[in-house]
């Protein structure tokens, strides 16, 4: 995965150059997620890997796949097919989306909790990241069962753990530790 990402890097620069630079972002993000989605579709995928499928044409099923009509996508595009980096689309998108993200001082955050969050709790939540990190907050909620109660949230390489079972063994620490303490 790493390596795939490494490959990717430079084509999700190059991409997002020519898209800020054309003032065409929300249609390249748009044309990537696409085209990312469409090269994991088995069938699909089959065709555009083979060898024996020129360049040209795999290209143009991507595209007529995708709806597009870019040629400033279809030119990164046979840019890709000639470097043999179709398979990479996943990650150029997401390292797209990244970059957009970056740009628009936007960080993605991800709530773990193991019960369904009303729309007022999430609100506040995202509004309380928002005023803590000084960004706007893309929040995407995953439900948990294994935790207990609580939620997490996970931004990047953060974690703001505010489960029962984190608290419970916050406690277990305090009382081990005070416990050697009164000795």
């Amino acid at each position: 995965m790493s390596s795939s990402i490494t490959l990717a890097r430079p084509y999700a620069k190059g991409a997002y150059m020519e898209a800020k630079s054309s003032h065409d972002v929300a249609t390249w993000s748009h044309a990537l997620a696409q085209l990312a989605q469409w090269v994991r579709v088995p069938d699909l995928w089959e065709i555009v890997k083979d060898p024996m499928v020129k360049k040209e044409a795999r290209v143009s099923l991507l595209m007529q796949a995708a709806n597009l009509n870019n040629p400033a996508i279809e030119n990164f595009l046979s840019l890709l097919a000639h470097y043999q980096r179709l398979a990479l689309l996943p990650e150029i998108d997401a390292l797209f989306t990244a970059l957009k993200h970056e740009d628009e001082k936007i960080i993605d955050a991800e709530l773990s909790t193991p019960f369904t969050v009303s729309a007022e709790a999430l609100a506040t939540i995202q509004k309380s990241l928002e005023k803590r990190f000084q960004a706007k907050v893309h929040l995407t909620t995953l439900l948990d069962p294994t935790l207990i109660g609580g939620a997490k949230v996970r931004i990047g390489d953060q974690v703001i753990d505010g489960t029962l079972k984190s608290k419970i063994n916050d406690l277990t620490r305090y009382l081990l530790n005070e416990g050697t303490h009164a000795t």
